[in-house]
Parts: structure tokens; C-alpha cells; sequence
């Protein structure tokens, strides 16, 4: 409240309801400034009365009074426009209350504001009595989006019964498609297989894993004739179906001719897959001795009979 020209060494106050509201200035002659103290006014139009107290007097009211609006200004508030933990890359869209104006700790002036860095963000919001709220702060956070990748423990290409290992890297938490949540997965059936890579609630998905099967091998040894041979006598071996053979003698062709006593196996190779067979053995017989002289008459009658005898061969 402005007091013109007060009078010199007269002391002015404000009162509300008989209630001071400012505090006690002495007048120099010159315009006198009076503060009044805008909490103790009701909100609304306020009817303040301003007293001269002149010296060895009682206090007067001053002709002219001063009619005060107190205004209440609004409440800052800032509404995000979703969740304000974002993964890098991600933004989110600030929104103040309303106001006539707006000033925000980024130093832009729009009522919202989009942003993607993390950090703590306000604004102060003017209404139109001119009277100001700053908000409270809202905080956003950043997190790194992890790098999903899988490595192998071996080759893709199993061979039946055989299994690998998938490892899961980049994240500190992981979803593989086959439901586990572990970062080592061991797979032993043929499909793709990719992982999801989780930071807090950022995540991205790795590329996917091909594992293949082939099918499996057998082995097995045909016998082409007996495998009880008589001295230089032969038999052959075929082993089954592959790809490549490898025989217990060294061979690699699918049949062997042997004529040697032994147990002969096979391996049968598919691809990078393979079978060793059961082992066929094979035996060679003894070679008989030479019988020994015969013994007996070589000469006999007609209608008669003769009795001849050999040594026993063993």
C-alpha cells in the first residue's frame, strides 16, 4: 500500500478486522510504502484499513482506504505421459497444469514438454493475476538396452543322441522361447531357438539359433558266406549303408575280403555322424595231418577178405 506524501514522524499501520496485517513505518514526508502481509488477508477482496498514529494521539483512519485481492495462484503439477523409467531410445511427454505461462528447469516455455534424457525436471507456472507455483520435481531415468546374443558350446549340426549348449550374454536376466529363464540352455532337438535379454525393464531379442539333426547311423556287418573258413579260403564283409567307412583293419571301402582269423568291426560315418557296428568274428580250421601208412596184404584170393589199418589222425 502506497501512502502519499506521510507525513513526517507520524507512524502508519494496515489493519484487517482491527488486526494488523503490516508492520509499523514512520512517515518522512515523502510516498511511504506500506507492506502488507498477504497470508493474513482472506482470499478474495480485502478491505484494509490503514491508521495514522500521530504523536501523544489516538490512532485515525486515513480518508482513503486501500481495497486488496488476495489470489491464491494454483497448484503446479506435472502429469507424465507414461512411465518415466524409459529405456534408452524411449521418451516421455511432460505435462504441466494449467497456466497463462510456463518456464521449465530445461528452460523451454511450452505447457508439455518430450524428453529422452534422464534427469530431474519442474516448472513453475504463471496464472493470469500474475502469481507463480513451482511444481514438485519429477524424476526420469534412463536404462541401456542390453545386446542380446547367443554362442555355442559346439557344432548346430547334432548327431541323434548328442546335445549342445546355448549361452545367453548381455542381459541380467533372459527368456528363452522354449520357456527357460536360465542363461545356459542345453538343447538335444533340432529347431530355432532365440533368447530375450532383459536390463530392469529393458529388453531386446537375440537372433535366432538354427539346430539341426541328422539322421542317426547304423552299422551293422553282412556276411557273405561262412565265417568258418578253411585254410585259403575267403570270406567277404559289407558294411552297411554311409557315407565313408573306416574297418578295424584300416580299410575304407564298404566290403573287405579277409581270409585271416580276427574280429573285424566298422565304422560307419554319415556326414559328421557315425556308428561303430558289432564285431563278426571270423575263424580259420585247423589243416588235417597226412594220414600214415596204410597197412595190410596187397595181394589177396578171389572171395576172400583182407583187413587193412591206418594210424588215427588227430
Amino acid at each position: 500500500v502506497t501512502i502519499s506524501n506521510a507525513e513526517a514522524g507520524v507512524t502508519y499501520q494496515a489493519f484487517l478486522n482491527d488486526v494488523p496485517v503490516s508492520t509499523t513505518v514512520t512517515g518522512t514526508g515523502a510516498n511511504l510504502l506500506l507492506s502488507v502481509n498477504a497470508t493474513l488477508l482472506s482470499t478474495g477482496t480485502n478491505q484494509v484499513v490503514v491508521k495514522a498514529n500521530y504523536p501523544d494521539c489516538n490512532p485515525v483512519n486515513l480518508s482513503q482506504q486501500a481495497q486488496i485481492i488476495r489470489v491464491v495462484p494454483d497448484t503446479a503439477t506435472i502429469t507424465p505421459s507414461g512411465t518415466t523409467q524409459l529405456c534408452a531410445g524411449e521418451t516421455v511427454t511432460l505435462q504441466a497444469s494449467a497456466g497463462t505461462s510456463y518456464l521449465w528447469s530445461t528452460g523451454a516455455t511450452s505447457q508439455s514438454i518430450t524428453v529422452s534424457q534422464a534427469g530431474s525436471y519442474f516448472v513453475t507456472i504463471t496464472n493470469a493475476q500474475g502469481c507463480t507455483a513451482e511444481s514438485a520435481a519429477v524424476t526420469v531415468t534412463v536404462t541401456a538396452i542390453p545386446s542380446a546374443s547367443i554362442t555355442l558350446s559346439g557344432s548346430p549340426n547334432l548327431c541323434a543322441g548328442e546335445t549342445v549348449t546355448l549361452q545367453a550374454t548381455g542381459g541380467t536376466s533372459y527368456l528363452w522361447n522354449t520357456g527357460a529363464t536360465t542363461a545356459q540352455l542345453t538343447v538335444s532337438q533340432p529347431g530355432d531357438y532365440f533368447v530375450t535379454a532383459f536390463n530392469g525393464s529393458c529388453s531386446a531379442v537375440s537372433s535366432a539359433v538354427t539346430i539341426t539333426q541328422q539322421p542317426e547311423v547304423v552299422a551293422q556287418i553282412t556276411v557273405q558266406g561262412s565265417s568258418e573258413l578253411c585254410p585259403g579260403e575267403t570270406v567277404t564283409l559289407t558294411a552297411s549303408s554311409g557315407s565313408s567307412y573306416l574297418w578295424s583293419t584300416g580299410a575304407t571301402t564298404p566290403s573287405i575280403t579277409v581270409s585271416a582269423a580276427g574280429s573285424y568291426t566298422v565304422t560307419v560315418f554319415n556326414g559328421d555322424c557315425s556308428a561303430v557296428s558289432a564285431p563278426v568274428a571270423v575263424s580259420v580250421r585247423a589243416v588235417p595231418e597226412i594220414p600214415g601208412t596204410i597197412s595190410g596184404d596187397t595181394e589177396i584170393c578171389v572171395d576172400s577178405a583182407q583187413l587193412y589199418s591206418i594210424a588215427a589222425v588227430p
